[in-house]
């Protein structure tokens, strides 16, 4: 029988045997060619997911604002904008700024996530500023893919609080492999005016010292919001990139200004233009900030990470090109990929974007579902029997080598293969020894591998064993 590959891995439902035993399945040049005698996998296909990650200021939702003059328009239900917006964009995850009571965050989780749909989104508990800011944050989510586990409010000096979210990603094989992959989302309104860049220094500096701390995850951070940043220029931006033990990443490089046509791919606010009517007391002067953004842990850009940013996927949405430079968004000259009705919208229902980046997340190999019922895992050691005894260590590993241990002094050959978390072989090397020797003892080097999770398999003469290592370096 063949079957063709898809991304190195072919998924059979139908295969049947015709008399008991054991088979291999054989691969080349990506088709299955023959069957053996003896059943032996060799890798995996990894499971995978994707996120959609969107953050939105949402303007003053749900009840608007009427301060700001008597030419100022308040809209009836802009959930129902809303709606236009999610429904196009289909978020995984959606953290908001300006929402201002659990109200709006039920109108958003019942209105516009599950509207007519399923019951998978779910919200985190609603949380008001301590200082009684009725500008606040909210995190949405696709239940299906992930599990908020714990949320905290991360104090700034400010009024304005940093909202975190911690979620572990839903691993079929979870309650098996007992391996969580954890993420950690951020959200913020920063202080607003250009004469307060030492405020936004202070709330980015509580951020770093508390990601510095933190238990779970702490490479795989996502961060989005308002930062009310006037370039890239100013410390509080410098310090995002460049501080912390985890720094974070800005898919859109970090030279840039406000109010130059250089960068108008690159503006978030507003959608508004000089002149126009505001609309629940908007800001206008058409495209000409960057305001809103998202950025994340660098690690993510590491292929060997489980959560991986995916390239090119960052997106200012609305923004389809350099001529909307201090015009509204709605103008002819936007042309692009975004839909008339979204631009239009985006117009009705804030005065900034939404911003959206893609991530794929990888589960851990299920390598331990091929292994015999009488086989054990363990984080640091692996058992076989009493004549045989194979030790991986240290684990996690920090340095340039991995420790092999064999307690057997009746095996030559042992077979030393490590596979990332996709099952791709990633190196394999031939070890031989005197039969007489009751310990054997390898080192491996590992001075070229990236940091990540992988997969030991050490085959001896008469057994085969598998463990799980993190190379921290």
């Amino acid at each position: 029988t063949t079957k063709t590959f898809s991304k190195g891995c072919a998924i059979y439902d139908d295969l049947t045997f015709a008399s008991q035993g054991k088979f291999i399945i054989k691969a080349d040049s990506g088709t299955i060619l023959s069957l053996s005698d003896t059943i032996k996998v060799d890798s995996v296909c990894a499971s995978a997911d994707t996120l959609i990650i969107v953050t939105y200021n949402l303007l003053n939702f749900p009840n608007g604002r009427n301060d700001c003059g008597a030419d100022n328009i308040q809209l009836t239900n802009r959930q129902d904008t809303l709606r236009k917006i999610i429904n196009y964009l289909k978020p995984d995850i959606f953290m908001v700024c300006e929402l201002q009571n659990e109200t709006g965050a039920n109108l958003i989780l019942d209105s516009v996530l599950n509207y007519k749909k399923a019951n998978i989104f779910k919200r985190a508990n609603f949380r008001a500023n301590a200082s009684g800011d009725i500008l606040n944050n909210m995190f949405f989510y696709n239940s299906e893919k992930v599990t908020l586990f714990e949320q905290n409010e991360i104090k700034t000096g400010q009024s304005r609080h940093i909202s975190e979210y911690i979620v572990f990603a839903n691993d079929p094989n979870l309650s098996q492999l007992l391996d969580t992959t954890w993420i950690n989302f951020y959200i913020a309104h920063f202080k607003a005016g250009n004469t307060f860049s030492l405020a936004r220094q202070e709330q980015v500096d509580s951020l770093i010292n508390h990601i510095n701390k933190q238990a779970y995850g702490k490479n795989n951070n996502i961060f989005g919001g308002d930062f009310n940043v006037y370039g890239s220029a100013e410390l509080e931006y410098l310090s995002l990139v460049n501080d912390g033990n985890y720094p974070f990443y800005d898919p859109l490089g970090t030279t840039w200004l406000r109010d130059d046509i250089s960068f108008a791919h690159l503006y978030t606010q507003s959608t508004r233009a000089f002149g126009d009517f505001p609309i629940e007391c908007g800001a206008d002067g058409g495209m000409d900030d960057r305001f809103d953004l998202i950025v994340f842990s660098d690690t993510l850009l590491n292929p060997n990470n489980r959560v991986r940013y995916m390239n090119n996927s960052y997106k200012n949405v609305g923004n389809d090109n350099a001529n909307v430079y201090n015009k509204r968004i709605t103008d002819p000259s936007n042309t692009g990929t975004t839909p008339d009705s979204i631009k239009k919208a985006l117009y009705y229902m804030a005065d900034h974007l939404t911003i959206e980046i893609q991530v794929e997340i990888s589960y851990p190999l299920n390598i331990a579902m091929q292994l015999k019922k009488n086989e054990n895992i363990s984080s640091n050691k692996m058992e076989k029997d009493d004549d045989e005894r194979i030790l991986i260590y240290p684990n996690p590993i920090i340095g340039n080598e991995a420790i092999v241990d064999i307690l057997n002094n009746s095996i030559e050959n042992v077979e030393i293969s490590i596979f990332n978390i996709y099952g791709s072989l990633v190196e394999s090397k031939l070890f031989t020894f005197d039969d007489d020797i009751s310990k054997k003892s390898i080192r491996f080097d590992i001075s070229n591998f990236t940091v990540g999770m992988y997969v030991f398999r050490i085959k001896t003469d008469n057994s085969l064993h598998f463990q799980r290592i993190q190379i921290l370096k």
